[in-house]
């Protein structure tokens, strides 16, 4: 079975992406750090290319990511390097309040996601300590 990172290296052929990818993966272990697991990679279904941003806590019940209250992922579907590009998020719990994240370029969609990733850490927190 191959790693992550292996199916990532064999699976995105733009550096470009290959750069951003691990420019989200390395800024969002910096703000959740070891509590929570991240990890970020590019689905090449149906023609172009999507980021996905898969974040959920360290030790979810059974080991099964699902199990964990903070499991969440993020979409990026169409990469537009020129305009708007959006974040996405599905299955966030209720109380983290997920809303579309829209930026003018790649760049200031990440940062915006970024803040809101440092906004609601405390309460990503407070779920993983309370879950059942």
């Amino acid at each position: 079975m191959k790693t992550f990172k292996q199916f990532i290296n064999e699976n995105i052929g733009d550096d470009a992406l290959r750069s951003v990818v691990n420019e989200l993966q390395s800024g969002i272990d910096k703000i959740l750090g070891a509590d929570f697991v991240v990890k970020v990679g590019v689905s090449k279904l149906g023609g172009s290319p999507s980021i996905f941003v898969d974040v959920y806590g360290a030790s979810p019940a059974n080991g099964i990511r699902q199990n964990s209250p903070t499991w969440m992922t993020f979409w990026m579907h169409r990469i537009n390097p020129e305009g708007l590009n959006s974040w996405t998020c599905d299955n966030a719990d209720g109380d983290l309040r997920f809303r579309k994240i829209t930026g003018k370029s790649l760049e200031d969609a990440n940062k915006k996601l970024f803040d809101w990733l440092k906004k609601v850490k405390p309460k990503m927190v407070e779920l993983e300590k309370n879950k059942k």
